[in-house]
């Protein structure tokens, strides 16, 4: 059975990476390896390539602007604001599901991040990821 990715693991595992103690990096590094091998994932399909969007700006793009982009949510029917880029974020997350072929793996990481935007805790890079994953997926149709 694969095991989905646990998004607060991976980062911390990442962030060990830089560490002064030798064996806990190698450990980190083991452990990421292990994580993303057991998800049946690639590192390829985790990361974004450099032609998936300008990362220059990305801080200043939010998911209403990418989701209007790609024709998922109406401009004018987003508010401004956190409130806006929340609806656009579910939005997108919406249109994710309804894809067909849903994975229950990819599934329970869309409810997450549905309840980390319910949490407040959806952070400009998780609403970038989204908007570029579903960039990535559109275009493969």
């Amino acid at each position: 059975m694969m095991e989905p990715l646990n998004r607060d693991e991976i980062v911390a595992l990442l962030e060990r990476l830089g560490g002064d103690d030798d064996a806990d990096v190698l450990a980190a590094a083991r452990a990421l390896h292990i994580a993303i091998a057991d998800a049946g994932t690639a590192w390829a399909d985790l990361l974004v390539p450099e032609d998936a969007g300008d990362t220059g700006a990305a801080a200043d793009t939010d998911v209403a602007t990418v989701a209007t982009d790609l024709d998922t949510v109406a401009e004018a029917d987003v508010p401004a604001g956190k409130a806006g880029r929340d609806a656009g974020a579910l939005a997108l997350i919406d249109k994710l599901l309804a894809r067909p072929g849903v994975t229950e793996a990819f599934r329970r990481e869309m409810e997450g991040y549905s309840h980390d935007i319910a949490e407040g805790a959806f952070e400009d890079a998780d609403r970038r990821y989204l908007g570029a994953l579903h960039k990535r997926l559109s275009a493969k149709g």
